[in-house]
């Protein structure tokens, strides 16, 4: 194997690890349901992991850039495995927010040191396909992982759910000793960072993090999808591993086109498709509906994520690709906190479908307002 496709198969497998570990808790409010918790509360634990991957977001960036990408990484990983570990027993509701907190630190922190390193050695004229090619990684934990933590719950193992996500930490940091290694002292791609000022003067970035966050409501109301879909008398693995498979194959096969037309374009219609797909999937009441849904949402998401992490680099010169990868987490990270507490507080008034149709028509007018405003012609990059 070449020393190109080596490097591009080891960033696959470590955002497989990373996001595998953050997918097993996709079912987490189930589980917290299944345990006693009342919708408030649950609400309330499943934000705080959001907040928390939110509020250090920035500090990842600070670590990456003065502890290097190699400890960061290791760092993290470790922290998010021992977070893992804390909500196994009988656990009390303090344990299991300081569990919630421990976890979104090492994952939030982790997520910035790898897509920092993958800024920064990657050539810009390959970044939209090899983002495409790694984020599949981030796509499989979706009908490789959800399926399993779904038949542990669904058969009351509850210790072995939870032991899943620190198991994919632990690999997660070991993954960091064969990453290429961007802290060697010859490696000329290492520049002297720049400010956030900087960051927040280039032309398009500002665009950039409404983008994310907008494409951030659509993707974070899949941590809901298995409880919309209960109400319905329904499982929600139809729609989560058909969505996993279809943005896996939008990736494979459209990977190369993230580099030829411009991903400005892109951004705002990516989301828009997945807000539709969540409308359907609130009005729909068969098993058949939903899977169409997922492909539907699979298609959107196929493109959204990695589109939106390779405009990091193209409205970045390297000196502030952490910190702008850092924001555009920070804002994706934003609706990842508010999704569970609207639900949370909003579905005893409007019933979960009801609340998950405010959230696509919310998306919609977003995706055509962006669409309109990525479109317009820029002073900065091509792209």
């Amino acid at each position: 194997m070449g020393e190109k496709k080596r490097g591009l198969a080891l960033f696959v497998a470590a955002t497989f690890f990373i996001y595998a570990f953050t997918t097993v808790y996709y079912l987490f409010a189930s589980f917290l349901e299944k345990g006693g918790e009342g919708s408030a509360a649950v609400g309330l634990l499943v934000s705080a992991y959001y907040v928390t991957v939110s509020l250090i977001r920035p500090f990842g960036g600070w670590m990456t850039e003065h502890l290097g990408v190699r400890k960061t990484l290791v760092t993290a990983g470790l922290v998010a495995a021992l977070g893992g570990l804390l909500p196994l027993g009988d656990p009390s509701a303090v344990r299991l927010f300081l569990a919630r907190v421990v976890t979104g630190v090492g994952f939030g922190s982790y997520c910035v040191a790898l897509a920092s390193l993958q800024c920064l050695v990657v050539p810009d004229r390959s970044r939209g396909a090899t983002f495409a090619m790694t984020s599949i990684g981030s796509i499989a934990p979706l009908f490789l992982v959800i399926p399993v933590a779904d038949w542990f719950l669904q058969r009351g193992l509850f210790t072995a759910y939870l032991l899943e996500a620190p198991l994919l930490a632990v690999a997660a940091a070991a993954m960091a000793f064969l990453l290429p290694d961007g802290d060697a002292p010859d490696c000329t791609s290492r520049p002297t960072w720049g400010s956030y000022g900087q960051l927040f003067a280039r032309d398009g970035m500002r665009l950039l993090l409404l983008s994310a966050f907008s494409f951030a409501v659509t993707d974070s109301a899949i941590v809901y999808i298995a409880n919309l879909t209960a109400s319905k008398g329904l499982t929600a693995s139809p729609f989560i591993s058909i969505s996993g498979v279809t943005a896996l194959v939008v990736r494979l096969l459209g990977r190369n086109l993230m580099d030829r037309l411009p991903r400005r374009k892109l951004a705002g219609p990516s989301f828009g498709i997945m807000a539709l797909a969540l409308l359907w999937a609130s009005l729909t009441g068969e098993a058949t509906g939903l899977a169409l849904a997922g492909v539907l949402f699979g298609a959107g998401l196929g493109v959204a994520f990695p589109v939106h992490m390779a405009l990091v680099g193209d409205l970045t010169p390297p000196e502030l690709r952490p910190k702008g990868t850092a924001m555009v987490y920070l804002a994706q990270d934003l609706s990842w906190i508010g999704l569970p507490l609207f639900i949370g507080f909003t579905s005893p008034l409007l019933g979960l479908p009801g609340a998950f149709r405010s959230l696509a028509g919310f998306a919609l007018a977003a995706s055509t307002a962006l669409t309109l405003f990525w479109n317009r012609p820029s002073r900065g990059s091509r792209r």
